[in-house]
């Protein structure tokens, strides 16, 4: 009879309180996975800072030797000769450019008139290129799972708040379905 029916209802909210709570923490762990990758995306940021600025320097002190250049220049034979030095090679590492052919290619890449000379910032930026993008994209990766998950969770909160509405209708005073079911039972 009534014990059933109260228990029944306690069991309903238990399970849901239940469910609630695993939702929750599915929400809790993907906000902190995206910090997590948030915090690390800004220690590669500051390593990778850390190594361009050591590369920019570097070329600096190289000499500029191209005058026809507003801004600092560098031609291929100058950063060929320059590749292996530990400032030159650690920030063609940040984006696996392990060899003279592939420095080239993206030499080449940036050298958009075929002169033989680009603009360091421009050249520092055809490299970057090759990391930035997958960081920006794995981030942007989690945030559209979290927005996901929260769509859900805001539907399943709204159903659930429907169905305890319909509960507590039903269980009011004067509706008349807990008396009719007293009635039924009442020997």
């Amino acid at each position: 009879g009534e014990f059933y029916f109260i228990l029944f209802m306690f069991y309903i909210a238990f399970t849901a309180f239940i469910v609630l709570n695993v939702f929750i923490g599915l929400h809790v762990d993907t906000v902190s996975k995206a910090s997590e990758m948030d915090n690390d995306a800004v220690e590669d940021e500051l390593h990778v800072g850390a190594r361009t600025r050591a590369f920019k320097e570097f070329m600096l002190k190289q000499g500029n030797p191209s005058t026809s250049c507003k801004r600092p220049c560098i031609t291929w034979p100058k950063l060929e000769q320059s590749m292996e030095a530990s400032e030159v090679s650690s920030f063609l590492g940040l984006a696996d450019v392990a060899d003279k052919e592939e420095c080239k290619r993206v030499f080449d890449r940036v050298d958009t008139q075929s002169v033989g000379k680009v603009e360091l910032d421009a050249f520092v930026n055809g490299i970057l290129e090759h990391v930035v993008p997958s960081v920006k994209l794995e981030l942007m990766t989690v945030a559209n799972e979290t927005r996901r998950c929260f769509d859900q969770q805001v539907e399943f909160f709204e159903s659930s708040k429907k169905r305890f509405d319909e509960v507590l209708r039903r269980l009011e005073p004067g509706s008349g379905s807990v008396e009719r079911r007293c009635q039924a039972t009442a020997p």
